[in-house]
């Protein structure tokens, strides 16, 4: 079997696994309360230090190497009552409030190695659409990644890494 992508046959879960891992990292190392949960709609599970909320996350990680989409938005999911209705199933089961989380490992319009974090209530990212968007995104271009660090609903991180070409 020939892989014709970048990364190996299982690259996308890989990535998918790292991203969940990533923000249970980034969420203890400030105090959350965490767990990685294998349910329909969300990943994990986190409880605030201070307000004791509770969250349930659905992560969407995505690795974007190609030059074409530096900068591009990012598919997460299908604006539809059936995709929402996951999430909002699951939160409704735990009893949390709806999270997004997107990773996305990605050069900078600049050619820097990033890897960003973002943490969201789901009504939030919603909001951040209009109604009828077919398919809701994540924009990754400078001006919305400025728009993020504006926008005290949304949580970010950002990794700067060297390297690569192991091959």
């Amino acid at each position: 079997m020939k892989f014709k992508g970048k990364g190996g046959l299982r690259h996308t879960k890989i990535v998918g696994d790292f991203g969940e891992h990533l923000i249970l990292y980034w969420l203890s190392k400030h105090g959350y309360e965490c767990a990685h949960i294998d349910h329909v709609g969300i990943d994990l599970i986190a409880t605030h230090p201070g307000s004791g909320e509770r969250l349930g996350i659905s992560v969407k990680s995505r690795d974007i190497q190609r030059p074409k989409s530096i900068g591009a938005a990012i598919n997460i999911m299908k604006n539809t009552k059936k995709e929402r209705d996951k999430i909002d199933s699951a939160c409704e089961a735990f009893a949390c409030i709806p999270y997004l989380a997107v990773v996305v490992d990605q050069n900078t319009e600049q050619h820097e190695k990033k890897i960003h974090g973002f943490l969201t209530p789901v009504q939030h990212f919603l909001a951040m659409h209009p109604p009828n968007t077919k398919i809701l995104s994540w924009k990754m271009n400078d001006k919305a990644l400025e728009s993020y660090r504006q926008d005290d609903k949304v949580k970010m991180f950002v990794c700067d890494y060297e390297g690569g070409g192991w091959l």
